[in-house]
């Protein structure tokens, strides 16, 4: 059976990545126009790029979830690859080469920026790091599209979790628990780096010992043991709210680009972590203990709740999550000291964890009908949420380059006033053009994803879905997740 909750956490995830690079683009602008005023987007949306430790622990348990009726052996490893990277491959063919030749056109053909083919790569041969950004390869350099570097490390999990899929189910455990100390082994041997550049980097980059959580709460839940669900609910939330208020957020700023040059400045331009080698203890082995262990606490207990039917207002605990989460960020926004504004946003993390075991514990607290919109809702952005991941960075610094343009265009084309343009220009001196870039930012980019989803993603999915099943009927029938035993 399909699980709603973890659509609606992969929803969230999405949903937080797009906030963060809101953030970080956010102040990049406000810097670029010498202004010190403090992001309207600011507070835990700092620490917003968790969301891809969500999604590596999501990946993980789905790829044991929807394995769990299939035998093992190649023909099960082969389709299951086949089917992965029909998922993958379609969508970011058609989003990195947009960006691929949007570079071409405007950066080298016309030569906007003056680097000419520099503008691809700034140490790689453009064939060479074109090649390996749709085959989606490790190279020294982030992939055209720069958030495809997630989907680089995807690639790599399903490429070994099928072959854990040759050997009998009964060993995955063991395998999962050697792979996870490789992992570890290897990379206290090597020199920490930002970017896996080589299969061996790739192969010891702490991140992937979040998959294999995943995977490790995929076995659990699809083997009935659905224990004390709500408790990890409970307490998985609250770490990971604790992570996202209480940690130093990535410094961002602009390290290379101005903000009128590369239409992709962004994540990869800003320098991430806080001070001296914190940086990389965030970012790798930090990432894995602040966000990955409450992750994969949060997908194992909420999983759990569905699959007892113990999850019916669900949805309200989402939505109560997201009203904290704006009022934590207005919290940090407050002229107070550090640690008062610490005490408020824990203060609001405790209080929402105590009514969301109130909701989740389904008791009558408020009526299941009331929470089906919301509910829908976010499972609904949950399926657009890979598209909404690889789309939103076109949309958002295509936003905060075009609007510098189109203030100034309005100002001396249509006369219209400088403090009416300012509402369309990200950086002006007041919130309102940067109030203006996150409504537009965050609508468009969560309508594009959904029309992406519609026009291109169902329809090829299904297309080579109906190819990979007249094919291999039985496996391909398998594939799916089973019914999972009661507890």
């Amino acid at each position: 059976m399909k699980l709603d909750s973890i659509q609606i956490l992969r929803g969230m995830a999405a949903l937080l990545v797009l906030l963060f690079h809101i953030a970080a683009l956010e102040l990049q602008g406000l810097q670029a126009a010498g202004s010190d005023e403090a992001p309207l987007v600011t507070g835990l949306w700092n620490n917003g790029y968790s969301g891809v430790d969500l999604f590596f622990v999501i990946s993980g348990f789905i790829m044991v979830y929807v394995t769990s009726a299939a035998s093992s052996g190649p023909g099960t490893s082969g389709v299951f690859l086949i089917s992965r990277v029909f998922r993958i491959y379609p969508i970011w063919w058609l989003l990195a080469g947009f960006f691929a030749l949007y570079t071409f056109t405007a950066d080298v053909w016309l030569d906007l920026r003056g680097q000419g083919w520099g503008s691809f790569s700034e140490t790689i041969a453009p064939g060479e790091f074109l090649l390996k950004s749709f085959l989606l390869i490790p190279q020294a350099e982030h992939p055209v599209l720069g958030v495809g570097w997630t989907l680089i490390h995807e690639m790599y999990f399903y490429a070994v979790f099928a072959v854990t899929l040759l050997l009998p189910r009964r060993l995955m455990p063991i395998v999962l628990l050697l792979w996870a100390i490789a992992v570890a082994v290897g990379h206290s041997m090597m020199e920490p780096m930002a970017v896996a550049g080589t299969l061996l980097r790739l192969a010891t980059y702490p991140m992937t010992i979040e998959f294999i959580l995943g995977a490790t709460a995929g076995l659990l839940i699809c083997s009935g043991r659905a224990l004390l669900p709500l408790t990890f609910t409970l307490i998985g939330t609250a770490l990971f709210m604790f992570s996202l208020c209480f940690l130093l957020p990535p410094v961002m700023a602009p390290a290379v680009e101005p903000i009128n040059g590369h239409l992709f400045v962004g994540l990869d331009h800003f320098a991430l972590g806080g001070l001296g080698g914190w940086h990389l203890f965030i970012t790798q082995w930090g990432r894995v203990i602040f966000f990955g262990v409450p992750s994969v606490m949060i997908i194992y207990g909420i999983a759990g709740l569905e699959v007892t039917n113990r999850l019916p207002t669900a949805s309200w605990a989402v939505a109560l999550a997201l009203v904290f989460g704006g009022a934590a960020s207005a919290a940090a926004m407050l002229d107070l000291p550090l640690l008062q504004r610490m005490a408020l946003c824990g203060g609001l993390a405790l209080v929402m964890c105590v009514v969301s075991l109130a909701l989740l514990s389904n008791r009558g607290v408020l009526p299941v009908s009331l929470g089906r919109p919301i509910r829908k809702a976010f499972v609904a952005i949950g399926d657009w949420s890979y598209a909404l991941y690889l789309f939103h960075m076109l949309l958002v610094v295509g936003f905060i380059r075009v609007s510098p343009i189109a203030a100034k265009l309005a100002e001396t084309q249509l006369g219209v006033p400088a403090a009416w343009a300012d509402f369309i220009r990200v950086g002006a001196s007041g919130y309102a053009g940067n109030a203006v870039f996150l409504i537009s930012a965050s609508v468009f980019s969560v309508i594009g994803a959904w029309l992406i989803y519609r026009l291109f993603e169902v329809p090829v999915t299904r297309a080579l879905g109906r190819w990979r099943r007249a094919r291999f009927p039985k496996i391909s029938a398998d594939l799916k997740p089973a019914p999972v035993p009661a507890e």
